[in-house]
C-alpha cells in the first residue's frame, strides 16, 4: 500500500466517524469489511489486511498497531472504552503495561484499597464501576496462564508492573480480615507486630508473651486479636521442645533474652535449660556469676 500515512490516518478517522465509534481502537474487523458511504460503498478490508500482514501478536493487536503507526493517540479512557464496548471480547494482552498498571491501581482504589496487592480473590471477581461492571478476574487469570486468578497470581502481576510491596499498615488492614492466612504475613513485619504486641502487654520483649496476650483485642486490627497468628505458628512448629512463642520470635528474628529479661522470667528452683539459651546470654550469666564469686 503506497498511500501516505496522512491519507490512511484521515481515512481511518472518517471510517470511525461513519461507524459512530469514539475511537478507531473500537473498530472491529466487521466494521472494516462493511461498505462505507464516504468511499462510495467500498470496504476497508484491504487496509486491515495490509496491517494484519505486518503485525504479529495476540488477537486485537492489529488495531493497536494501526493506531500507533498512524500516530493516533490512545488514552487510558480510550482503552477503558475498548474493554467495555461489548462489541467483541476484549483482549487484555494488547493493553500497554502502564495502562494496565494504572487500571490495577484505580480498581483497587475504587474498592477502598491503597494498593492493588490488598485485593482478595473475591475482589478480583467483583465488577468495577468505572469498567462498567467488568471484573479483573479474566485479566489476572490470563496473566497467570490458567483460570486460577488468585492473590498469588495478583502478587506476581504487581511485581511485574512495579507496584510497591504492602506497608506494615496495609498488612494490618489485611490481617483484620476474617480467615486471614497468617503464613502470608512477611517476617520483617512480623518482627514489628510482635514488638507492638509486647508493648501493648507491657512486656520488655516479645519472648515474654503468653498465649493470653495473643487473645487481647487490638484497636489496630479492628479489635480483632492475634490468636490466628498464634495457632498458625503452633501448627507450623515441628520442634516440641520449644514453645510456640519461642518459635514465633525465632521466625521473626526477635533477639534472645538479655540477662535482666531472663532473670525477670523467674526460674525458682528449676534447672536452667542451658541448651535453649543464646551464647550471649550464657556469657552474661557466667560473667555475673564470676563477679559474685569474686
Amino acid at each position: 500500500d503506497n498511500s501516505p500515512r496522512t491519507v490512511k490516518r484521515e481515512v481511518l478517522l472518517r471510517a470511525c466517524r461513519e461507524r459512530e465509534r469514539r475511537h478507531p481502537l473500537l473498530l472491529t474487523f466487521e466494521d472494516f469489511a462493511g461498505p462505507f458511504r464516504f468511499l462510495k460503498n467500498k470496504t476497508l478490508t484491504g487496509l486491515y489486511n495490509y496491517y494484519n500482514n505486518l503485525c504479529r501478536g495476540p488477537r486485537g493487536m492489529v488495531i493497536r498497531y494501526i493506531c500507533e503507526d498512524l500516530d493516533i493517540e490512545i488514552t487510558t479512557e480510550d482503552w477503558i472504552a475498548y474493554l467495555t464496548a461489548g462489541a467483541t471480547v476484549p483482549s487484555w494482552q494488547i493493553l500497554p503495561e502502564q495502562v494496565l498498571k494504572d487500571l490495577l491501581i484505580r480498581a483497587a482504589a475504587s474498592l477502598g484499597y491503597s494498593n492493588p496487592r490488598m485485593m482478595s480473590t473475591e475482589d478480583l471477581k467483583t465488577g468495577i464501576d468505572f469498567l462498567q461492571g467488568l471484573s479483573l478476574f479474566s485479566f489476572v487469570a490470563r496473566y497467570s496462564g490458567n483460570t486460577a486468578a488468585d492473590v498469588r497470581a495478583l502478587d506476581h502481576l504487581c511485581d511485574e508492573y512495579g507496584i510497591p510491596p504492602l506497608s506494615f499498615a496495609e498488612w494490618l488492614v489485611l490481617a483484620a480480615r476474617p480467615n486471614f492466612r497468617w503464613q502470608r504475613f512477611p517476617r520483617p513485619h512480623l518482627h514489628r507486630l510482635l514488638q507492638f504486641l509486647a508493648e501493648e502487654a507491657g512486656k520488655d520483649t516479645p519472648r515474654m508473651l503468653k498465649h493470653k496476650d495473643f487473645c487481647r483485642p487490638l484497636p489496630a486490627l479492628n479489635n480483632r486479636d492475634l490468636t490466628g497468628l498464634y495457632h498458625c505458628y503452633a501448627r507450623l512448629k515441628k520442634d516440641k521442645k520449644i514453645s510456640t512463642v519461642e518459635f514465633l520470635c525465632d521466625a521473626a528474628g526477635i533477639p534472645g533474652y538479655n540477662l535482666p529479661q531472663w532473670l525477670a522470667t523467674g526460674l525458682p528452683g528449676a534447672r536452667i535449660p542451658w541448651e535453649s539459651l543464646s551464647p550471649q546470654l550464657i556469657k552474661e550469666i557466667l560473667g555475673k556469676a564470676a563477679e559474685e564469686l569474686g
